[in-house]
């Protein structure tokens, strides 16, 4: 007799498959544990309408997933990350970076569906991702890993406060009353470096 598979059946077919099975296999296992109904004609028919229902969604899917990829274009995503003076990232680039750079101009991905080729990201600098839209929808993503200073660079201006704040700071520390023979005063000294501005040096007096 013929049966309609209600779901995947090892050995057997998988779900919506119509296949033969002995009568007694279908009437005391696939039929009492749901795994199957009859292939009678009006289950055929509903079968036939159901699969051509659904193949119409899963086009209009894939339809929505390459207007997605296609609309990417050549756009290059760019990804801030914390870096240290030697250009290193602080940490390493992840797909949830990527997956927020992606939302962050109106694509929603899964992290689950970005792949990151080779070793760790742990430099500024051009990559690749492939992101699966769909299954038959597969992009290759260029993106930019650009740094971000943890603290921003203070101007010359705020630099040369910066220096009298520490020179009164040392002034305070090298209270006489606080010194020892061993350990004479300190002075403080605001000198102008050429580079970074007016810079505070600490000069040790012996007596």
């Amino acid at each position: 007799m013929e049966v309609i598979l209600k779901q995947d059946v090892e050995h057997l077919g998988y779900a919506d498959d119509v296949v033969k099975v002995r009568e007694g296999y279908a009437r005391n296992f696939l039929l009492p544990r749901g795994l199957a109904t009859l292939a009678t004609e009006s289950a055929r028919k509903q079968l036939t309408e159901t699969l051509k229902q659904r193949a119409h969604k899963l086009a209009k899917i894939k339809d929505e997933a390459e207007k997605m990829a296609g609309g990417l274009g050549d756009k290059t995503l760019r990804i801030g990350a914390k870096v240290g003076e030697n250009g290193r990232i602080f940490g390493s680039v992840n797909t949830i970076m990527i997956a927020d750079a992606l939302k962050a101009i109106g694509f929603e991905v899964d992290r689950k569906s970005i792949k990151l080729k080779g070793e760790a990201i742990k430099s500024i600098g051009n990559y690749e991702a492939e992101v699966t839209f769909h299954r038959d929808v597969i992009r290759i993503i260029p993106f930019e890993v650009v740094g971000e200073w943890p603290h921003p660079r203070p101007s010359p201006k705020e630099r040369e406060e910066c220096s009298y704040q520490e020179c009164r700071r040392v002034r305070r520390m090298a209270d006489p009353l606080s010194c020892t023979h061993a350990d004479p005063p300190v002075q403080s000294v605001l000198a102008q470096d050429p580079a970074e501005g007016p810079v505070c040096y600490l000069t040790r007096f012996i007596g």
